[in-house]
């Protein structure tokens, strides 16, 4: 608490006090100390070097170790909501049966787990706790082997061969290649054993027991045995279970024995799951030999660590729709599977977002989690020429009318590349959309832009006449290195146009367009404003850009539908050719830059920041963007100290992540913002007022 003498023009006006901002963080990840005295697994220690890993690495104060008799008080949930985004489980008890509660002390914390879950906490869990999956309701439970991860128990013998963990599901049949999932990030793969493929070694020819706490038995619910080499074994079970297979054995080629499994939030269980519970998953001593056949802790611990990162990254500011499994993004055969477009986009999201606290992963068949602002829903498959094909993927009538809800009531969404077709779905847009999903097509050099200003339009009356967008924030971080100002083929009026592409005789892309091109149907000529004005009047939208080789809009491929008495979020759709996240783009940063202007542009509102407030009280106020006007309140700034409190001064402008006190003159209070956003704020000269956003 500070004491605040608000001085203006040298005058003394009142005195108060105020509660300071303060920036906090929520506890991150905690670790199960199921036991005080872990036992001595013949010297090797498994349980031990984990628990002394997990210490040791994560010392920060966020971040905890927690007793049986804690998770028993309560310790998980704060009045029903999660304390920790992660709680990491690990129980590698060699010489016990298949399961048994007593292990993380007994059926009180199981159930303790199950609320943590429920609640929204993230769980990962290794080696023998993968039992937890079904002993909480996730999965069905019963007494024999079927739906419950399968169990061995062994003695430690010294190996002699290295023992991996295989990411290419299906090697020898269809792929389904999860290598690129963040969990492997920085691990150490190749080819082992004579293995054809590439794996991920864990534990080498050292000291080690064979215990496995996997899904040998991959039964669906309804029953029934597929072969292992059926790909519907696979799918049947990720989809019964709402889940993803991340890893089998490193000898497996087909689709059985899943040794990383990610459980999505599905029903009343809002929490994610994930099981890292493989034999070749070893904490024994012998296993941080330094011989590079034998020592492999270092990617056990990479992989916990990456595992931990996943999980705790969930915020829900931004959201990114996959309508298939990850590992499915980078697999879908041709040209796409060499490029990787989609998941070019979502590896983008994930490092820009969900690793940054601010995003998360919406699975298909997962609710949209309340308090999200922007929803992304990118597709660029050539596969997916038939477009139904990819709306049925997210999950058809039921998504289309959580959709149309989410942005009625007020959530942002930026539609991509065929997604387009959401705008008239969700009854958004009249217009209907025309595709011309040519696929990959040949080799050139040709480059390809994107148009923003539309000068070379005419009028009812052939009066040359246009409009200018590419001042829009949206494009507030394309440089201008990145714009290119030209004249149409008269030579009379200028337009500006992004290149966004610049591929040579070398590469290959697709022109796979889902954009409007028909919304003059009946109404003047390509060159015309009057079709254009009439598209934007009719659908409450505006044309910011279109395609790069016209200034008439024959191809209003990037459209912005503002917020209606029905629909109070705004809703972007960007369905040009352009726009392309394949690994041959050489200027796929302009597509980063440009994709961050338009979420960021939907997270922070169109260009104004209201609240509520009580007239002629007091407030603090921290926002990420600068403005050039107010009202409904006075601002001021922290000045100084003085040893009665601390001295403000009133100003009329706001910088962008500066910390101001406010008093309120009437029940809004709006803000102009004018400037591009910053990532955090800037306490540096706040004189003890500490801004958060």
């Amino acid at each position: 608490m500070y004491n605040l003498k608000i001085i203006t023009m040298k005058k003394i006006l009142s005195l108060f006090t105020v509660l300071v901002l303060t920036l906090t963080s929520s506890a991150q990840v905690a670790f199960l100390q199921r036991t005080n005295s872990y036992p001595d697994e013949s010297s090797e220690h498994p349980e031990q070097n984990a628990y002394q890993w997990f210490r040791d690495t994560y010392s920060a104060s966020s971040d905890t170790i927690l007793s049986i008799d804690e998770i028993k008080s309560g310790a998980l949930l704060n009045t029903g909501v999660p304390r920790y985004k992660v709680l990491w489980v690990n129980v590698d008890a060699q010489g016990t049966a298949a399961w048994d509660d007593n292990l993380v002390g007994g059926s009180e914390v199981i159930r303790a787990i199950e609320a943590y879950v429920k609640a929204g906490g993230n769980l990962l869990l290794t080696k023998q706790a993968a039992w937890i999956v079904p002993k909480i309701g996730r999965m069905k439970y019963s007494n024999d082997t079927d739906y419950n991860p399968s169990w061995s128990n062994n003695t430690y013998a010294v190996g002699g061969d290295i023992w991996t963990i295989n990411a290419m599901i299906g090697v020898g049949y269809t792929l389904r290649d999860a290598r690129q999932h963040p969990i492997f990030d920085n691990m150490t793969k190749g080819s082992y054993n004579s293995y054809a493929h590439e794996s991920f070694p864990l534990v080498g020819k050292v000291n080690r027991v064979d215990n496995n706490f996997i899904w040998t038995e991959m039964e669906p619910k309804a029953g029934g045995d597929t072969p292992n080499d059926n790909i519907a074994t696979l799918n049947n079970f990720q989809s019964d279970w709402k889940c993803q297979v991340l890893a089998v054995w490193g000898q497996v080629r087909d689709y059985c024995a899943p040794a990383i499994v990610e459980f999505y939030p599905d029903g009343d269980y809002k929490g994610s799951i994930m099981t890292i519970s493989s034999n070749a998953y070893q904490w024994g001593t012998s296993n941080y030999d330094d011989d590079i056949d034998k020592g492999y802790i270092s990617n056990v611990q990479t992989l916990t660590s990456n595992a931990l990162n996943y999980l705790s990254h969930g915020g829900v500011e931004y959201g990114y729709v996959l309508p298939y499994a990850l590992s499915e993004i980078y697999t879908p055969g041709g040209e796409d599977n060499t490029y990787h477009p989609d998941y070019n986009a979502a590896k983008w999201f994930y490092k820009e977002y969900i690793e940054k606290d601010k995003g998360r992963f919406i699975h298909k068949g997962e609710a949209i989690p309340d308090g999200m602002k922007v929803l992304w829903i990118n597709n660029d498959r050539s596969a997916y020429i038939n477009v139904n094909s990819f709306y049925n993927d997210l999950g058809g009538d039921d998504f289309k009318n959580q959709l149309d809800t989410f942005v009625q009531d007020g959530g942002n969404l930026f539609l991509t590349k065929q997604a387009t077709r959401l705008v008239k779905d969700i009854g958004r847009c009249s217009a209907s959309l025309d595709y011309r999903m040519n696929g990959w097509q040949g080799k050139d050099d040709n480059s390809r832009y994107m148009t923003a200003d539309f000068y070379a339009l005419k009028d009812a009356n052939e009066n040359r006449v246009g409009f200018d967008r590419h001042d829009h924030p949206v494009y507030k971080d394309l440089s201008a290195d990145d714009a290119w100002v030209t004249h149409n083929e008269k030579g009379q009026d200028v337009y500006c146009k992004w290149q966004l592409m610049d591929f040579t005789t070398a590469n290959r892309r697709t022109d796979n367009n889902a954009i409007w091109e028909n919304h003059w149907e009946g109404y003047a000529e390509s060159d015309h404003l009057a079709r254009a004005t009439k598209f934007e009047t009719d659908d409450t939208c505006r044309i910011l850009g279109g395609y790069g080789h016209t200034t008439a809009l024959d191809g209003a491929g990037f459209v912005e539908f503002l917020p209606t008495a029905t629909y109070s979020g705004t809703v972007m759709a960007l369905g040009l050719c352009t726009y392309q996240w394949g690994d041959n783009n050489s200027m796929v940063s302009r597509i980063e830059n440009l994709t961050k202007g338009v979420l960021d542009y939907l997270n922070n509102g169109t260009d104004t920041y209201t609240r509520s407030v009580t007239p002629d009280n007091y407030g603090t106020i921290c926002l990420p963007r600068a403005s050039s006007a107010t009202s409904g309140a006075t601002f001021f700034r922290a000045f100084g100290k003085t040893a009665e409190g601390v001295v403000i001064e009133e100003v009329a402008a706001l910088e962008a992540g500066k910390p101001y006190i406010f008093q309120a003159t009437a029940s809004t209070l709006t803000v102009t913002y004018t400037g591009a956003a910053v990532s955090a704020p800037d306490n540096s000269e706040s004189n003890g007022l500490i801004g958060s956003f």
